[in-house]
């Protein structure tokens, strides 16, 4: 799915039950557009980021954000906070503590 754009990314993670783990910002913007409770999205905001790094950092912290992401999140991991907002997003949508 690397040529994919990122609408049909969405399609296919809501389709397959996947969760959508990425460092674009643009995912997080679809999502709280068209209002949808699936697929969650896990968006690093660690610049710099060797891969296997970022999986032992996933690994980590899936505990904070596993249930959430389960049931439908944007998810945000930067240098010292994981964000969980809950899908679908509201005007009144807040952060969720880890």
């Amino acid at each position: 799915m690397a040529t994919a754009k990122d609408a049909e990314i969405l399609d296919a993670a809501a389709r397959s039950g996947a969760c959508v783990v990425t460092m674009d910002a643009d995912f997080h913007g679809l999502l709280a557009i068209s209002g949808v409770d699936r697929p969650s999205v896990i968006r690093l905001r660690i610049q710099s980021m060797k891969a296997r790094e970022f999986a032992d950092l996933l690994l980590r912290l899936a505990p904070q954000f596993e249930r959430s992401a389960s049931s439908g999140a944007l998810i945000t991991i930067d240098e010292r906070t994981v964000r969980i907002r809950p899908l679908p997003l509201t005007r009144n949508s807040k952060v969720v503590p880890p």
